[in-house]
Parts: C-alpha cells; structure tokens; sequence
C-alpha cells in the first residue's frame, strides 16, 4: 500500500485531511496510531516495534505470490495476515510443547493433468466422514475432523452484519497445512469451499479467492487450477458419494434470527489440541487460552 492509498482511507469521513506530513514525520500521535490500526488491526505494540519487516518470498502468502485469483481489498488482506500470523504463534507452541509435526499427508499428490474424478474417488475415505450424517454443519465438522488427523488446520471466520468493511473472499489455502473458510449463510457452499480448498492443497498450490457459484460449470472458467479445484470438489462431494448428498437435511436458515447474536466459527481439533498443549506448559493465561478460541471463560472447563 502507498503512502497515498493510506491517507485515503484514513481521510475517510474527515473534515480536517491527514497530510503525508502528519504519517511520516519522526512523531505521530497516538490517536493517529489508533486510526492506522484500525485499518491494519495489529495492535500498536507492533508499531513500537523497530525490528524489520521480512518481506522475503518465504515469509508470507502475499509476498509469495504477485497475483491472486481475485482482487484482494485490504480488509482481505488483514484477514489472511492474521491467521498467518496465528498459524506461526501454533507452530511456536507447537516446537516448545515437544510436538511439532511437519508431515501432511497428501499434500503435493496430485497435478492438474491428472483427472480429478480419480484422484477425488482415491482420497474421498480419508477425508469425507463413514457415518450417514444428516445435518451439514455436522458433516462439515466430520471432514475437518479427518483434515485435523491429516495435520491440517482448518479455521473460519465469521463476519458481523454491522461490520463495516466486509471481506470479499470466500476461502483460502497457505502453505503448508492451512486452509480458512468464510462462514456462509448455507453450509452446504461452505462444504464445496472446504473442498475446493483441499484441491488446493492436494495440488499444493496457494490462492486466495471468492467463488463464483454461478461459474462452477467446467466450462466457465478459464483458469486451469480454479477448474481443477472445482471439478474435484464436485466429485468429491457427489461422486460415488451422491446419494447421502442428496439425504442431507434442507438447510434450516434462521433469518430472523436476533442481530445481537454472534455465532462462533468451527474450533479445528487440530488448534483446540494445539492451544491445550501451550496450556497445560504454561505458555498462555487461561484468559489468552480463551480469548484465541473465543470462548467464554466459564466455559473452559468444556475445552480442556
């Protein structure tokens, strides 16, 4: 982001407009630091931090990659920022609690050239659950549940009806093993996200991107790894599998549901056992512990 593009959105709704002066001087003001974090959310202990930036291709997905599937705003953005970042404080807790895991299985096992028809039939037991589940909430938890016993994480992110800025991506999967999905109003789209996602991971290829539901046809797009992804999303989900897709409850919406209630993402087995590890060692507060859940404190018990 320029210096130009980040007064833009500070001067958003202001009578009196920042200048490049008042963000680039050896001083600014604490109220103009709590105006910049609300557009970066990282808390201003990060700005009093004089240690370099790594912007090396290793360090972050948007380094790493120049062009994404679709046009990433900055609220898109921060959202893939921060469960980077999260994902680097679990593999910290993970090298100080003696159980670090670097094998992902089926990662990298698959290329667009071979049909995803065969490789969605060959991993489909490993990945869908056995049960004839009914509800798709809980058929969604089960596959996160085996991607957690294949090592991977999967974390959603829920968005307010006030907020103002809203994220424009439906999904996405970084390097090695995370995959975040955007809480839908149909769990049954999130269910064809997840699995898109994992075509990602399969393939071991990083994107960040908002589905066009109207364009899974093979034939309406373009890009050859999208497609990929999407066809074998389709023949993992339907497959030999169509029948139980075709059981799965209608989905009961609840629209007028009070505003005032927020409804909390998925918690992956994967970051509950990891956040439990750094737990019981002392590493996080009970209230740390609860916070990054986002549970409440009389209901840790539940957790542990």
């Amino acid at each position: 982001m320029s210096k130009e593009q980040l007064l833009s959105y500070l001067n958003e709704g202001r009578k009196r407009a920042f200048t490049l002066e008042d963000i680039s001087g050896d001083k600014i003001k604490v109220s103009l630091l709590k105006r910049i974090d609300g557009i970066f959310k990282k808390g201003l202990s990060f700005y009093l931090d004089f240690s370099p930036i790594d912007t090396s291709q290793e360090a972050k997905v948007l380094f790493r990659k120049k062009k994404f599937q679709s046009e990433l705003t900055i609220e898109d953005k921060r959202i893939v920022d921060s469960f980077e970042s999260l994902k680097s404080l679990l593999d910290g807790y993970r090298v100080l609690t003696d159980t670090s895991n670097v094998e992902y299985p089926l990662k990298n096992t698959a290329t667009i050239h071979e049909n995803p028809k065969v490789i969605a039939d060959k991993v489909r037991d490993r990945l869908l659950p056995e049960k004839n589940i009914t509800e798709h909430k809980k058929y969604l938890q089960a596959i996160i549940l085996n991607l957690a016993d294949l090592n991977v994480y999967v974390f959603e992110f829920v968005e307010t009806w006030n907020k103002r800025e809203k994220a424009t991506i439906d999904g996405f999967y970084i390097e090695p093993n995370v995959i975040v999905l955007k809480r839908q109003k149909s769990y049954k789209r999130e269910i064809f996200t997840l699995a898109h996602e994992i075509g990602h991971y399969l393939l071991g290829i990083e994107d960040v991107e908002a589905l066009d539901m109207s364009k899974v046809e093979h034939g309406r797009i373009t890009n050859k790894v999208e497609r990929w992804c999407n066809d074998f999303a389709f023949y993992l989900i339907a497959g030999e599998a169509v029948n139980e897709l075709y059981k799965l409850k209608k989905e009961e919406l609840k629209q007028n549901q009070s505003r005032a209630s927020v409804p909390r993402p998925i918690i992956s087995p994967l970051y509950l056992e990891t956040m439990q590890y750094a737990y019981y060692n002392g590493l996080v507060s009970e209230a740390s512990f609860c916070e990054h859940l986002k549970i409440p404190q009389n209901k840790i018990d539940k957790y542990l």
